[in-house]
């Protein structure tokens, strides 16, 4: 296809979505008070915060200039890794640079193909994102109704015996605002010999003990594999994070 007939599909196709009413329209308002942010604690805007961040590109710059596995570590990182893997009660964590880029990075990384993905139906388009790129077959439950995951585990272990089964859910959904009944997904996991990663972005900084999530919260640390989190959202930050064994740390360094 040549760029101009390129360009004028993109048009008609834009065109389109404008008249069925799903053009996305950016705000332009500054002056209104926002009740659609995650910025739970209004960390963001803490002069602690801000004076923090100000000494740390004074001292660091503003960029890595060099990926981790060449230059090696910022020591403020590992500081900062260690401090997640504690506060998580882990025993390890390992920063990504969003939130988003967290299940991007993660799930590929843990399951490919032969592999099966069971992932709750309202969950975050990067959950979706990171399965997709992981080439594992990925089916879809209800996050309230534990036994349509049970009937996938036990339709998958059936169909693929050998293969692995990693289960992706929110504990804290951030539209609805449930929290996703985690003893149940704990007992169906482990009986059907699967993985648990436990999306704890909205759960982070507000639920359970010291903020750590719902995972804290029920003391059910010990039997997820996974925590994920993000630096943003009541944190007041940018990044993103994965808590979980040294042996499942160092695979995905």
């Amino acid at each position: 296809m040549k760029p101009a007939s390129f360009l004028a599909e993109i048009e008609t196709r834009h065109s389109a979505r404008h008249q069925e009413d799903r053009q996305r329209c950016l705000p332009t308002e500054s002056s209104q008070i926002s009740f659609s942010h995650n910025d739970y604690l209004g960390l963001s805007q803490h002069p602690d915060v801000i004076q923090a961040a100000q000494k740390a590109l004074e001292k660091y710059g503003a960029s890595a200039r060099a990926a981790r596995l060449l230059a090696g570590p910022c020591p403020e990182h590992q500081k900062l890794e260690t401090a997640l893997a504690s506060w998580k009660g882990t025993e390890r964590s390992l920063l990504f640079a969003s939130g988003y880029l967290t299940p991007v990075g993660v799930i590929p990384a843990l399951v490919g193909s032969g592999d099966t993905i069971l992932l709750e139906r309202q969950a975050h388009a990067c959950l979706f994102d990171g399965a997709k790129l992981s080439d594992a077959r990925l089916r879809v439950f209800s996050r309230q109704d534990p036994t349509s995951l049970k009937t996938l585990l036990d339709s998958t272990r059936s169909l693929n015996p050998k293969g692995n089964i990693l289960i992706v859910v929110e504990s804290l959904h951030s539209m609805d605002g449930d929290v996703a009944p985690l003893r149940e997904i704990i007992r169906l996991k482990s009986d059907a010999g699967a993985w648990l990663l436990l999306d704890e972005a909205h759960a982070g900084g507000v639920c359970g003990p010291q903020g750590a999530g719902y995972a804290a919260e029920y003391g059910l640390t010990s039997s997820i594999d996974l925590q994920m989190g993000t630096l943003g959202k009541a944190l007041g930050s940018s990044g993103g994070f994965v808590a979980a064994q040294s042996k499942i740390i160092d695979h995905l360094l």
